[in-house]
């Protein structure tokens, strides 16, 4: 419900005037008010109509304040919006509004008959840790150029090794091609990048690839996202100087901090239908995910972590109810309702469930997780800092961290 929608862009103060029009200074619209409205609306803000059902995602019949304002408004308002539905990483919203404004000036000063370049493509380069949003930011930006009239589609195509190296002589920059064509006026996201350089390779075709993907950089009008972890990206980039000429912004993605991971933990138990123990505050849940997870664990998974936690401590809730409830059918004859309540007993023995985590020191033997549980083994990495064209270090949060990378 927050892709951004047309062209038009409309002040807060336009948007205020309507929204207090439409429900009187509350914060849901309804559609009652929609229909009580009708005309005003048919006349002010027609798409509105046509539109309802996108914004109402969770099929309440309302829509939020913020997510009116984040789908109508003006570039700088949808941003804004965006951010504030996304948990900590202060340092790579800093960034991401960095980026918005340099590329909002260039194109006010073109309209305002200044010649500023426009004619190099976009190349972004993300570098961060498993699990801090890299995807979630790579539609974001999508979403935002779009928004902000640099690109004719909000179109967001993520590739891998796979979907870009062939086989063959001749299949690789097919493939290649054939998939910057299917990204046309849209944003090109190659996950895992530093995977189409193999090393010591001289018969790799991933190098192919690359050569590809580099002649596509000159085109003006191409958005290109290259993402990965921050070691690999910078040895990456670092052995193909003809790709480090062209990157035109680099994120730095920071970790998640114990309290981000806090929040993400509450989100994740409430997108599955479950709570929290109202006694359980987000200071209490941060001490749950500090004390029942290392660091290694943390930097290693950032907010897929937190989908462990709340999946296991469902499980261990479900163990402890499986026997109430029975007993409880066979004393009255009736099934009784179980619990949805988590409490920090289930949420650390969802913790112990995370998968172990090689530390600087050898694989930590401090978890047991269950057989069907894998076990990850890649040691942390630190993030780098960003080039100088970039800003701070690039962290995001977002309402539904589940699909953070």
């Amino acid at each position: 419900f927050f892709e951004p929608h047309l062209k038009k862009e409309r002040s807060k103060a336009e948007l205020d005037e309507i929204w207090k029009t439409l429900t009187g200074g509350a914060d849901v619209l309804t559609l009652r008010d929609l229909g009580k409205n009708y005309k005003f609306v048919d006349s002010r803000l027609p798409e509105l109509i046509e539109r309802f059902t996108d914004l109402d995602a969770d099929k309440s019949g309302t829509v939020e304040r913020r997510e009116f304002y984040a789908f109508f408004g003006d570039g700088d308002l949808w941003l804004d919006m965006k951010m504030q539905g996304i948990i900590g990483l202060p340092e790579l919203k800093k960034q991401i509004r960095n980026f918005y404004w340099r590329v909002k000036l260039d194109r006010l000063r073109r309209k305002a008959g200044y010649f500023v370049n426009n004619d190099e493509a976009i190349i972004l380069v993300f570098k961060g840790n498993p699990g801090v949003g890299k995807t979630m930011f790579g539609r974001l930006i999508a979403q935002l150029l779009y928004k902000i009239d640099i690109i004719p589609t909000e179109k967001f195509v993520e590739a891998q090794r796979d979907q870009l190296v062939g086989s063959h002589i001749g299949e690789t920059e097919k493939k290649t091609e054939e998939l910057l064509e299917q990204t046309h006026g849209g944003v090109l996201f190659v996950d895992e990048a530093y995977r189409l350089n193999v090393k010591d390779s001289d018969k790799d075709f991933g190098k192919e690839a690359i050569n590809t993907l580099m002649k596509a950089m000159t085109v003006k009008g191409k958005v290109i996202v290259l993402a990965g972890y921050p070691r690999e990206m910078a040895e990456f980039v670092a052995v193909n100087p003809g790709i480090q000429r062209r990157i035109t912004y680099e994120f730095i993605f920071d970790d998640y901090t114990v309290e981000d991971l806090g929040q993400i933990l509450r989100l994740q138990v409430q997108k599955r239908g479950f709570s929290i123990d109202p006694t359980l505050d987000l200071k209490g849940l941060t001490t749950v995910v500090a004390d029942g997870t290392t660091p290694q664990q943390r930097a290693a998974m950032n907010g897929g972590m937190c989908e462990h936690i709340a999946r296991n401590a469902i499980v261990a809730l479900n163990n402890e109810e499986v026997p109430r409830i029975q007993a409880a059918s066979g004393d009255q004859g009736e099934t009784s309702a179980p619990s949805v309540i988590l409490s920090s007993r289930h949420l650390l023995a969802g913790c112990r469930m995370v998968p172990a985590v090689g530390g600087p020191s050898g694989p930590t033997s401090c978890r047991s997780p269950e057989p069907e549980v894998g076990r990850m083994t890649r040691p942390a990495t630190r993030t780098g800092r960003p080039s100088a064209g970039g800003g701070g270090s690039a962290t995001m949060n977002a309402g539904s961290p589940a699909s953070r990378r």
